[in-house]
């Protein structure tokens, strides 16, 4: 998933550009929090596999359970930096697809971990 996450990150940073250029700059950073997750799980894989801080029984459970904080953070930071929206049905409605779209994420994440291992 180390693929997935750099072309998900690197789509959203490439709209976060787009956002800036044109006439809704909120919209920009109230997108930010949508890279936690990819950016999370790849720093994740990391320590996990790549530095060997983790028994290797434990793995899976040890990405599991960074994916589901990155989840947690991801989805906080997006409720908290909606503010940058000025109305409030389109606040409530960034924050249901922004919810939405990293569960999915999430839940591939930990699904691809669990189905590799």
């Amino acid at each position: 998933m180390v693929v997935e996450c750099i072309c998900i990150s690197v789509i959203l940073l490439i709209i976060f550009v787009g956002f800036l250029r044109s006439k809704y700059r909120s919209y920009a950073f109230a997108l930010l929090p949508l890279l936690a997750l990819p950016v999370i799980h790849l720093v994740g894989m990391l320590f996990v596999f790549g530095l060997g801080f983790c028994p290797e029984e434990y793995r899976v459970v040890a990405l599991s359970i960074v994916d589901l904080v990155g989840l947690v953070l991801g989805c906080v930071c997006c409720a908290l930096l909606s503010g940058f929206i000025e109305t409030k049905r389109g606040r409530t409605l960034f924050i249901i697809v922004c919810c939405v779209f990293q569960l999915v994420l999430a839940s591939a994440f930990v699904v691809n971990s669990i189905a590799q291992y």
